[in-house]
């Protein structure tokens, strides 16, 4: 009798202790599903920048729901730096972020520069995951960031300069070198997010949001099936141990 009750007693510890190590490690390790990302927008890989103080802006899959940190360097100088948050959800929400490289942490030098970004997501078990992403910048001694049509159109100017010493070129030639001239200033400019684009990434978010909404869901399920095993296991086991000896 007393061999059966303790082999009955060792098979239910063993099926509870299977159980709390299969479950356990799963429902630790879930985690929004597609990991962190992060982009610098501009200014782009390889072109040239003017030397000194410099703004960069990027994005990131950070929003006000994941816990997530967004930081960015000079090559590879340590500490990293905290980025500025520009997320429409406020403070917490890294999906859209700048940095300035200034003297407080290290300016924009001549010839080469390695820019780097870099994203830091714990999940519920406080497990971090990271990202980076890189872009090479040549500094260049004053003027504005310059790129090949830049070059190009400043080449353009000059010649125009040179050509208005000789007679004044009539009206229709003025009209264009105008539009060309405010073409290129619209250029210039950092181009904002359209609706669509701003609505593409809210609809992400969302997604996002209710994928984290069902996990976390699942995981209490998990939780409270498991919770319930280990209460009825211990009292079947209390109902075994306190019958009476034969």
């Amino acid at each position: 009798m007393n061999t059966r009750i303790n082999f009955k007693v060792l098979l239910l510890i063993g099926g509870f202790l299977i159980s709390s190590i299969v479950w356990n490690p799963v429902l630790a390790q879930i985690a929004p599903t597609g990991g962190p990302s992060i982009k610098i927008n501009k200014p782009l890989d390889s072109s040239a920048v003017p030397a000194g103080q410099l703004t960069i802006y990027g994005i990131s899959s950070d929003n006000d729901t994941t816990n997530c940190m967004v930081y960015a360097d000079w090559n590879d100088l340590k500490p990293m730096q905290n980025v500025t948050p520009h997320g429409p959800k406020g403070n917490s929400d890294y999906s859209n972020w700048t940095f300035t490289y200034s003297s407080s942490y290290h300016n924009i030098v001549g010839g080469p520069n390695e820019l780097t970004s870099k994203i830091t997501c714990l999940d519920q078990s406080e497990h971090a995951t990271s990202k980076s992403y890189s872009i090479n910048v040549t500094g260049t001694a004053g003027g504005n960031e310059t790129s090949g049509s830049n070059v190009q159109q400043s080449n353009e100017n000059t010649a125009q300069h040179d050509a208005n010493i000789m007679p004044v070129k009539n009206k229709d030639s003025n009209v264009q070198q105008s539009n060309e001239n405010t073409a290129q200033h619209d250029a210039n400019i950092m181009p904002v997010k359209n609706k669509d684009s701003n609505v593409q990434q809210s609809n992400e978010n969302t997604a996002q949001h209710d994928r984290i909404k069902t996990i976390m869901a699942l995981t209490r399920f998990f939780l409270y099936i498991q919770n319930l095993m280990m209460h009825q296991f211990i009292l079947l086991l209390l109902k075994i141990l306190l019958i009476p000896k034969k």
